[in-house]
């Protein structure tokens, strides 16, 4: 049996499909979290980081700016430039927007004046150096000086993109070894069921000998003994009901008289040796035919369902003595007739001599000069001549069925006593019985 591919898909395959789709949705799942939420967590990490650095820098600078000491200032914001190497810029400007102190070896950019000054404002600039954060910090609550640093995103954006990089790397890396081990474990599942499989096919092919070769201590090794142990069971009930046809296969072939198997319809499905005999056909000649070509006239289905036997002369001439029997499931619905015929032909031809010799017999016993009476064993007459009309003084439509004693009334002529129960003496002696006295009728 072919299976169209197109229908049919394996259980390695769907498993495999399964746990791929599994491990790409994962994938997907990380690399989302990679590509949005990570960088998204690092960047607030930054922001907050360099507003610490720039909290801590305005505190340092608050002595400085209280004494005007603008030439320290700048040390100090010099020195915070050497040791902080993403800090890129630092500068004080007051409400005036007049730099006090910067850390700009070419002199102060006009256009850092026009940014937003409000403390904790913090803005991303792109200049010829690369992605800043210019992060304002008031540095006195009661006074309008404000520290601007400048910090530079390359460092982080590398170190994203490095995190990510290797993420990456490493879903790719997960995804390889997780297909691999769906493999593994997809043939280790279905392994034993393709053996399963394989076993049926070949059951079902003919070979009832073999067996499901699996031995793992799981569900699928229980399904295998099982399916063993109904294999075994179903060679063993294919067996019985084989020998159970084959015997009545041979019940059917042994059967003398003529056995032939219809449907409701009448059409024939089955016959037996003794019907090919009788009917002189061919068995290819007699399965699917109606069962009427075989009689000179057909019958009804009713007559035959009402359980009716009767004698049929087939097209053949032979006279058959016909019975039909209803064939019916175990549910008690019918399924199909069975016709049994026996050939009474020379049964009928020696009935008719027999009748014939019978009615010859009665002429000549009819016609005789002696008086002839034919009694059954309990001495009812059942044959009375023309001579035993004229003696007794009956006639035979008034003997025939009465008992002997009421019409052949005998005496002893010369006591003048009844003689009976002559049939019985007949009977008990089982041998001619004679009466040697006189007797008058």
């Amino acid at each position: 049996m072919k299976i169209s591919a197109l229908k049919f898909t394996s259980i390695r395959t769907k498993i495999l499909t399964g746990i791929i789709c599994l491990i790409l949705l994962f994938s997907l799942l990380i690399l989302l979290i990679i590509y949005s939420i990570i960088p998204e967590k690092l960047d607030t990490e930054f922001k907050k980081g360099g507003m610490s650095l720039a909290h801590r820098v305005s505190d340092n600078s608050k002595n400085y700016l209280l004494t005007e000491d603008y030439f320290s200032l700048n040390l100090l914001l010099d020195e915070y430039i050497r040791t902080e190497k993403d800090i890129n810029y630092i500068y004080i400007i007051n409400q005036k927007e007049k730099v006090l102190a910067h850390t700009f070896k070419n002199g102060f950019p006009v256009e850092l004046k026009n940014i937003n000054h409000e403390s904790c404002n913090i803005q991303e600039l792109v200049t010829e150096e690369g992605r800043l954060v210019d992060i304002p910090v008031q540095v006195f609550n009661d006074r309008e000086e404000t520290l601007h640093m400048g910090i530079s995103k390359e460092h982080i954006s590398e170190s994203i993109d490095n995190l990510i990089g290797s993420i990456t790397v490493i879903s790719i890396l997960i995804m390889f070894v997780g297909v691999c081990g769906a493999l593994i474990f997809s043939s280790k599942i279905t392994k034993p069921i393709l053996k399963l499989s394989k076993t049926a096919e070949e059951i079902g092919s003919g070979k009832e000998t073999v067996k499901a070769d699996i031995n793992t201590n799981d569900e699928i090794g229980r399904l295998g003994a099982v399916f063993n142990n109904m294999v075994a069971d179903l060679k063993s009930k294919r067996d019985e009901i084989i020998s159970n046809m084959n015997y009545t296969e041979n019940i059917i072939k042994s059967i003398n008289d003529s056995m032939i198997i219809t449907n409701l319809d009448q059409v024939i499905v089955k016959v037996n040796e003794a019907t090919l005999t009788l009917l002189e056909y061919r068995e290819d000649e007699l399965l699917g035919q109606p069962i009427k070509i075989l009689c000179k006239e057909g019958r009804k289905l009713e007559q035959i369902l009402s359980g009716e036997r009767w004698e049929d002369l087939l097209s053949s001439g032979h006279i058959i003595s016909l019975s039909i029997s209803i064939m019916r499931e175990e549910s008690g619905n019918t399924v199909g007739l069975i016709w049994l015929a026996r050939d009474i032909t020379k049964f009928r031809k020696i009935e008719s001599a027999l009748s014939t010799e019978k009615e010859r017999l009665a002429i000549t016993i009819r016609n005789i000069g002696d008086g002839v009476i034919t009694t059954d064993l309990q001495g009812n007459i059942v044959l009375f001549n023309k001579k035993a009309e004229e003696l007794t003084g009956y006639f035979n439509e008034e003997a025939i069925g009465n008992h002997l004693d009421k019409v052949f009334y005998i005496k002893d002529k010369s006591t003048g006593a009844r003689i009976g129960n002559i049939i019985e003496k007949a009977v008990e002696l089982d041998s001619l019985y004679e009466l040697n006295k006189d007797i008058v009728l």
